[in-house]
């Protein structure tokens, strides 16, 4: 039990999978859950077809609706799920769902990180553990999702 004031710790959620469709299905999993409590969402892509590929999924899923977002432009009452490029200028987020292979960064406001510990090519792997020892490295709360 801490005492005087609870300090809010950053966490990194991890999800390790192993295909293609498990990662899509936590994906949307996740923006569901964050839209339906309209808690605000920053998805980092790490290119222009990864952002488009997410952004035409998230218009398809979940399957008995769709998840209304912006893309790279903020826009008003439709800024509960942003998807923007790594190196986009970052807007003040509570959640983060990274996709790059670069840790996403410290902003203010920030409370939860989303990752993928994708185990389908070592090299994946790899890029994960580099990200994993990074957040270690910063003294971030690390949770795996399963």
């Amino acid at each position: 039990m801490r005492r005087g004031r609870e300090v809010d710790e950053l966490q990194v959620i991890y999800f390790t999978l192993k295909n293609p469709k498990d990662k899509l299905q936590t994906l949307v999993e996740v923006l569901t859950g964050h839209f339906a409590q309209k808690q605000s969402i920053h998805v980092r892509a790490p290119d222009r077809a990864a952002l488009n590929f997410i952004s035409d999924l998230l218009w398809k899923e979940p399957k008995e609706s769709f998840l209304p977002h912006s893309k790279e432009v903020l826009l008003p009452y439709q800024d509960i799920i942003y998807l923007s490029l790594e190196g986009a200028p970052l807007e003040t987020f509570s959640f983060a769902f990274n996709l790059c292979k670069e840790p996403y960064p410290k902003a203010p406001g920030l409370k939860r990180i989303y990752e993928l510990e994708d185990l389908s090519h070592p090299h994946k792997a790899a890029i994960f553990q580099e990200k994993f020892k990074t957040y270690q490295k910063a003294g971030y709360t690390l949770c795996s999702a399963h």
